[in-house]
């Protein structure tokens, strides 16, 4: 069986699994997916402790950020991978904040006001759900963080969300045409020092 996904799920599901001699890959992000009492659970792929401190370790030296927002829902699925991605951060000595929200909060805004209050060089938004990102996206356009919002390509389960994410980005009704230009390039271009003709 592959699955389940998230790690409230999962945390239910092994026991189950472990009775009924079933085979589970997951790629949970939970910190205690696997275990020798759950000898047929295998990982589909890795969570943050494996991969992140290689990524955060290049991001850290290349764009030297000094602190970060870590946000996530606040249930297992959302706070096992935000401490896990948390404590690289710190390890790379970057001041972090941690931020939880109940799953399902369509208003942000409170949530965007303490992240323009940390003035946090970079926000993580890994363990969310492409719904609340997108809530979480409006509000933060509408606090003024537009011009400090770049479009991420760095998918690695799902590269075909990439051209979704566009498509919804596209299509997002409180974007205007210059905003959309920013995210997409200008924004990062500006970031990374390029040249401005880079986005024509």
């Amino acid at each position: 069986m592959v699955g389940p996904v998230l790690s409230t799920e999962h945390t239910g599901f092994k026991g189950v699994a472990a009775r009924n001699g079933i085979v589970n890959f997951t790629p949970t992000y939970a910190l205690d997916a696997l275990g020798p009492e759950f000898p047929l659970v295998f990982k589909a792929s890795q969570g943050p402790s494996t991969w992140s401190p290689v990524l955060i370790k290049a991001a850290t030296e290349r764009f030297k950020p000094t602190s970060i927002v870590v946000i996530g829902p606040n249930d297992q699925s959302g706070t096992d991978g935000s401490r896990a991605l948390e404590k690289v951060y710190a390890a790379q000595g970057l001041k972090t904040y941690e931020e939880y929200y109940q799953r399902g909060t369509t208003n942000f805004a409170p949530l965007a006001t303490r992240i323009l209050n940390f003035n946090a060089d970079s926000i993580e938004i890994a363990t969310m759900p492409p719904v609340d990102q997108t809530n979480l996206f409006k509000q933060l356009v509408d606090a003024g963080f537009g011009k400090r919002i770049m479009f991420g390509s760095d998918q690695m389960l799902w590269p075909g969300v990439i051209e979704t994410t566009i498509a919804i980005t596209n299509e997002a009704p409180f974007l205007n045409e210059e905003q959309k230009r920013d995210i997409f390039c200008r924004n990062a271009a500006r970031f990374l020092r390029l040249e401005r003709k880079t986005c024509d």
